[in-house]
């Protein structure tokens, strides 16, 4: 007979187990539902047209982002950073890669524009992680 109460108690025992585990369960659910989803901060990029053939490119986002590059896309990421290829839109570099804080902006200018355009984005975070490559569509000249 003491088999039976070993057996009883195992299932208990593994009952209450699987009980707890759903209730932790469930509370755990229950605090992610009610508490704000914690986002790191981070840049993030946006072109807006100013004249003629010049761009502004505009950090949206909530986090500076330095050593911003800029570059024409041409064929894919693949080929990162893209090589130049006759008659492909040149974009105007330099040397001193701004740092861009949210909402501060850099001029980007290009040798033409092509609808359908699109440029290569990248950026150094704050904690000195290399961030991108995005790709942003150039728009339309106003």
């Amino acid at each position: 007979m003491e088999w039976g109460f070993y057996l009883v108690g195992v299932v208990l025992a593994a009952g209450l187990g699987f009980a707890g585990g759903q209730v932790a369960l469930l509370s755990d659910r229950r605090r992610r539902a009610t508490e704000p989803e914690s986002r790191t901060p981070e840049a993030r990029f946006r072109l807006e047209h100013l004249d003629g053939l010049t761009w502004a490119l505009v950090n949206v986002g909530d986090a500076p982002g330095s050593l911003v590059r800029v570059l024409p896309f041409v064929d894919g990421l693949e080929q990162w950073p893209p090589q130049p290829v006759a008659g492909q839109v040149e974009t105007a570099t330099s040397e001193l890669l701004p740092t861009l804080a949210p909402h501060e902006s850099m001029s980007v200018w290009f040798s033409r524009h092509d609808p359908g355009r699109q440029v290569i984005v990248s950026w150094t975070a704050e904690n000195n992680v290399r961030m991108g490559p995005v790709r942003l569509d150039v728009p339309t000249p106003r």
